[in-house]
């Protein structure tokens, strides 16, 4: 047994900690990959908003 391996087995885990913790980990990923898809195309879908913009009606 390596030294590294000796800190998991000191601390009790439950699987149902660890779960949580892997399923709170996959969502931050998630998020942060979901903020970076909307920061990255967020401009681009605006300015073809502002591009396809109805006509002013007038007034």
């Amino acid at each position: 047994m390596s030294p590294s391996d000796s800190s998991s087995t000191t601390a009790t885990t439950d699987p149902l900690s660890v779960l949580a913790l892997l399923e709170d980990e996959q969502k931050f990923k998630l998020g942060g990959v979901l903020t970076v898809v909307i920061s990255r195309y967020l401009p681009s879908i605006t300015n073809q908003m502002k591009l396809f913009k109805p006509p002013d009606l007038p007034s």
